[in-house]
């Protein structure tokens, strides 16, 4: 696990630096379960316009000790405006 952080804390502590700007899309929460769907939006150096969006899924688990990621997807965004997520019951179908 410590190789893992530590593997982390290299690319962001490289260059050229990297700032990731996130919007919440959807989420869903149910007991020691979260979902979040978000927009990944990266700025990589000097860069002050976005890398094409990413769209990612993260769920985490809670634990004992507090909220741990237990998975990260993210794949290239389509191009064009995102479908909407979820209803009014934060339900996807």
């Amino acid at each position: 696990m410590e190789e893992i952080r530590r593997g982390w804390e290299q690319i962001f502590d490289g260059e050229p630096s990297m700032e990731f700007r996130l919007t919440l899309l959807h989420q869903v929460v149910h007991e020691d379960t979260a979902v979040h769907i978000v927009e990944e939006n990266i700025l990589v150096g000097e860069d002050r316009e976005p890398h094409a969006p990413v769209l990612v899924t993260n769920i985490y688990h809670k634990y004992p000790d507090g909220w741990r990621m237990v998975l990260h997807h993210a794949s290239p965004a389509p191009r064009g405006p995102l479908p909407a997520v979820g209803n009014e019951k934060g339900r996807l179908h």
